[in-house]
């Protein structure tokens, strides 16, 4: 499974996360925060009910102890600290945690997908760039608003000014659209112009959503409203209501919360908890392996794999997957192990083969690594 989110894709509108109880999100907690907003979308909105997103439901909803929070929080690009804290920390970015909450909040009374959550006002102005345009940068949030950062080498570059809609354009980020849009660099008659995206909400059953009146450089992302999702049927979606609970489905449709469509109905799994117990994935009947189980493939019944400690084995025949949440709180599956174990987290400077492997939630230049602007160019870490 890979969780298609994170803070790529949220760079410049700076999105955290669900937390509530206080009028600012620390810059701290913004990880935190993330996860737990993105977990909110995912029990209300039938458009996350889709693929991996399916699984996390059933989780919550069949009987594992496993939840929305411990299936991302174990998922770096998801979880980790963003990038712009070094930007923040060096004074190039400003940070509003009162503007973050106010975020958070707009996104919680809504079904806006996180992908396009620049074109919500409230999310505006959480990350800010201060760096002038004209002035050297290294990545576009260091910028002020107007501006991009044109990289004309590994982590050097130059604050430019971003086109406006109509204008030529090298890359989504060159672009600049009105407020309460989403601007992107697209063909338009041959030529890369930048293109403005008015998202609307609401569509009602049957109605058209998704990408619609989809040409020239001003175009509209229709949204259905509570309860229904974008089905999409040769490029064409309209809003319709999930499938309930073992009635017939097709590829293209959404099963209701914690059911997905697999063999032409919406199924659900069914989690085992003790060892002996019979097992068959294939029929999504999964040993928990939140209690460190594992279906074993020549009897099919469950197995203890180990028991969550340090040193314990974390494997689940293979299945990276399950095999996450094999191990205690603060505790990570070392899949990249010749033998994988549970272990503690890697300080920053220690070597790693990936960024699962790393407590900061980042592996650069094969070391653990505190959040950083630019990835590409050389990182000097202790030794």
């Amino acid at each position: 499974m890979r969780i298609q989110l994170g803070w790529v894709s949220l760079v410049g509108i700076g999105i955290v996360g669900a937390g509530c109880g206080t009028s600012t999100v620390p810059l701290d907690a913004v990880g935190d925060e993330f996860v737990q907003s993105v977990c909110e979308q995912i029990r209300r909105c039938p458009d996350q009910w889709r693929d991996e997103f399916a699984i996390i439901n059933v989780f919550e909803l069949q009987g594992s102890d496993i939840s929305c929070e411990d299936v991302l929080s174990d998922f770096p690009d998801v979880s980790r600290a963003p990038s712009e804290s070094e930007g923040v920390e060096g004074g190039t970015i400003d940070y509003d945690g009162a503007q973050a909450r106010r975020c958070v909040r707009a996104l919680a009374q809504s079904c806006v997908p996180f992908q396009l959550s620049g074109a919500v006002p409230e999310c505006q102005g959480v990350f800010t760039g201060q760096v002038d345009v004209g002035d050297p940068c290294v990545a576009t949030s260091e910028c002020e608003p107007s501006a991009y950062c044109d990289l004309t080498d590994d982590c050097e570059g130059t604050c430019v000014a971003r086109a406006t809609v109509g204008q030529p354009c090298d890359s989504d980020e060159g672009c600049r659209g009105a407020e309460g849009t989403v601007a992107g660099c697209e063909d338009v008659d041959g030529s890369n112009v930048c293109v403005e995206y008015t998202i609307t909400t609401d569509a009602e059953v049957g109605e058209t959503c998704g990408p619609i009146d989809n040409e020239g450089s001003a175009r509209t992302v229709a949204l259905c409203g509570t309860g229904l999702y974008c089905r999409y049927v040769a490029d064409a979606g309209s809003c319709a209501l999930p499938i309930p609970a073992g009635q017939p489905c097709s590829d293209d449709e959404v099963c209701e919360r914690g059911y997905f469509c697999n063999a032409g109905n919406c199924r659900t799994a069914t989690f085992v908890g003790t060892v002996g117990d019979a097992c068959d994935e294939e029929s999504f009947i999964v040993c928990d392996p939140s209690l460190g189980l594992a279906c074993d493939e020549d009897t099919d019944r469950c197995v203890l794999v180990g028991d969550g400690s340090e040193g314990s084995p974390c494997s689940a025949n293979g299945n990276e997957f399950l095999s996450v949440f094999m191990c205690d709180d603060g505790l990570f599956c070392d899949l990249d192990a010749e033998v994988p174990t549970c272990k503690t987290p890697f300080a920053n400077g220690i070597s790693c083969e990936s960024d699962s492997q790393c407590e900061s939630g980042y592996c650069i230049n094969d070391r653990c690594s505190a959040p950083v602007l630019c990835e590409e160019g050389p990182v000097l870490l202790p030794v």
